[in-house]
C-alpha cells in the first residue's frame, strides 16, 4: 500500500509543479549555447515593452536559431516574431518528411504589408526536432534564409509604418495579406529560439550561400535588437543592444505597460 501512496504523490507533485515540466525541451543545445525561450500557446508570449521602430526601416534582416519540436497542421502557420499590421515571420507545416523520423517538415514564410497592401511571400525549409539557423530579409519583398543558403527575393513595397509592439512567439494580425484565407497564423507552440538579432540592413544576400554564425550573436552599429535568452527569470528578456528594448512576457509585472496592441484572446 505504502508504494501505490507513493506513487499517487509523485503523481500530485508532477501536475503541481506547473506547465513547464509538461512541455519537451530540445534533444540538444543550439550551435549558438546559452538558453533559450520557449514558444507554447500554454505560456504568455513576450512582446517589447513599447512600440517597435514605427520608422519603415529598411532593409531588415530577421535572424535566429530555431527548434521546432512539432510543427503546425498544414492549415495553419506559427507566427515567430511579428508586429501587429506590418509583418509576421512564420513557420507553416507541410506534408514532408524529409528525414524520415515520423515527424513532418515546416518551411518558413514572411509576411509584409507594404504601402498598397501587398505582399511577397518566398519559403525555406526548416526540418523538425533539429536546431536550424533561420533567416529572413525584408527589402521592398522579401528573402528567406535557412542552414546556410538564401532564397532569391520576391517582389513586394516598403513596409507600412506601425506604431506597434514587437511580439515573439504570438499572433500579431495583418488587415491585408497574401495569405490563403483559409489558413490561420496563431501562436506557436513547441518552437524554441536561442538568439534573435533583428538588423536594419542586408547581413546576408539574396540568392547566396552564408557562413553559419556557430557561436552567441553580437551587436554592431545596424543592430535594431538582440536577445540571447539566456536569462533565468522568463518575464523579462534583455536587449543587448544600443537600444535596450526588453521583452515583457505578457501579463506578468506588466500592469504599468498599455495592452492596446494586444492581438491575443
Amino acid at each position: 500500500m505504502r508504494f501505490f501512496h507513493h506513487i499517487f504523490f509523485a503523481i500530485i507533485a508532477g501536475v503541481l509543479m506547473g506547465p513547464s515540466s509538461l512541455f519537451a525541451k530540445p534533444h540538444e543545445p543550439s550551435p549558438a549555447g546559452g538558453g533559450w525561450l520557449e514558444l507554447n500557446r500554454n505560456i504568455r508570449p513576450v512582446e517589447s515593452g513599447t512600440s517597435w521602430f514605427p520608422e519603415a526601416l529598411e532593409p531588415l534582416t530577421l535572424e535566429a536559431w530555431v527548434y521546432i519540436e512539432e510543427p503546425p497542421s498544414i492549415q495553419n502557420a506559427f507566427s515567430i516574431v511579428g508586429q501587429t499590421n506590418r509583418f509576421t515571420w512564420t513557420i507553416l507545416g507541410t506534408h514532408r518528411d524529409s528525414n524520415s523520423d515520423g515527424v513532418r517538415d515546416s518551411i518558413g514564410d514572411i509576411l509584409a504589408m507594404s504601402a498598397n497592401d501587398s505582399c511577397g511571400m518566398v519559403t525555406a525549409h526548416l526540418p523538425a526536432k533539429q536546431w536550424v539557423h533561420y533567416v529572413a530579409i525584408i527589402d521592398r519583398g522579401v528573402a528567406l534564409g535557412s542552414n546556410g543558403r538564401i532564397t532569391g527575393k520576391s517582389l513586394g513595397e516598403p513596409l507600412v509604418f506601425a506604431n506597434n509592439k514587437l511580439v515573439i512567439g504570438g499572433s500579431p494580425l495583418l488587415t491585408e495579406t497574401g495569405f490563403p484565407k483559409d489558413q490561420r497564423t496563431l501562436q506557436a507552440t513547441g518552437v524554441y529560439i536561442d538568439e534573435l538579432r533583428i538588423s536594419q540592413g542586408l547581413r546576408y544576400a539574396p540568392g547566396h550561400q552564408y557562413t553559419l554564425p556557430m557561436r552567441s550573436f553580437t551587436p554592431d552599429a545596424r543592430t535594431l535588437g538582440l536577445y540571447h535568452f539566456d536569462e533565468e527569470l522568463t518575464t523579462h528578456y534583455e536587449d543587448a543592444s544600443e537600444h535596450q528594448m526588453t521583452l515583457i512576457r505578457r501579463g506578468i509585472n506588466a500592469a504599468s505597460h498599455s495592452d492596446d496592441n494586444d492581438t491575443q484572446p
